[in-house]
């Protein structure tokens, strides 16, 4: 009697899912399961709709009009001998989750495939983003305190510069802006999951045409600033 093999694996990152990633991995479960998979795609306003023939999902009016929460690929059901799923927008510390249930070779293949193709779609500055750190209440707490310390310097700096009489508190002050900055605004430079088609395409691109006008902004402002440094006075 053959052993049955279960993996139940999440994975952390940052990933923009585009239609061919989806496509893609929908192929690697249906060559696999050699059976039609099942695609739920459930939106943030509630609204799911379920069917075997993706091409008709990315084709549908709703996926035009509405951002999308989570999509499910599955295949087979609870008790099945042979089944698998994966769901992605899992959670915003584990956006995907993989479950593969059959023999050994079966399972280990599948999921190699799987995980070969969502890495090639995963952010390189996902650990930008604070909710893939582990212990994510332990660096949102950091970056909370970190943000007080910030704020009480800065009104410290504003009544007295003595603050920063020594070269070390520049440091320390740099390295708090950073901690809180990175704690509040490092989700939306690396976001757990974005479904990069439909209107999803349509918000990243606006996400990412912002995030390119704040950090060009401020790289401009630091560039005026070193430069004026050369500029002696008349």
């Amino acid at each position: 009697m053959a052993i049955k093999f279960e993996i139940s694996r999440s994975l952390r990152g940052s990933f923009a899912i585009t239609s061919a990633t989806l496509e893609n991995v929908y192929r690697h479960i249906a060559e696999a399961m050699g059976q039609p998979v099942s695609v739920t795609v459930r939106f943030i306003n509630a609204r799911t709709i379920s069917t075997e023939n993706l091409s008709s999902i990315l084709s549908d009016s709703s996926i035009s009009n509405h951002k999308i929460e989570s999509i499910r690929l599955a295949c087979g059901t609870f008790g099945d001998p042979t089944r698998s799923s994966v769901i992605l927008g899992y959670s915003k510390k584990h956006p995907v989750l993989i479950e593969i249930t059959g023999d050994r070779s079966f399972a280990i293949s599948l999921e190699d495939n799987i995980v070969n193709e969502l890495h090639g779609a995963r952010s390189p500055v996902w650990l930008l983003n604070t909710h893939q750190w582990p212990g994510i209440e332990f660096n949102e707490g950091i970056s909370m305190i970190s943000l007080g310390i910030l704020s009480t310097g800065i009104i410290a700096y504003v009544r007295g510069d003595w603050v920063f009489a020594s070269g070390a508190y520049y440091y320390i002050f740099g390295f708090l802006m950073a901690s809180a900055l990175l704690g509040i605004f490092g989700h939306r430079l690396a976001p757990s999951i974005i479904f990069d088609f439909g209107i999803g395409a349509t918000l990243n691109r606006r996400r990412r045409f912002t995030i390119s006008i704040v950090l060009g902004t401020i790289g401009l402002g630091v560039l005026v600033n070193w430069l004026s440094s050369f500029v002696v006075p008349a």
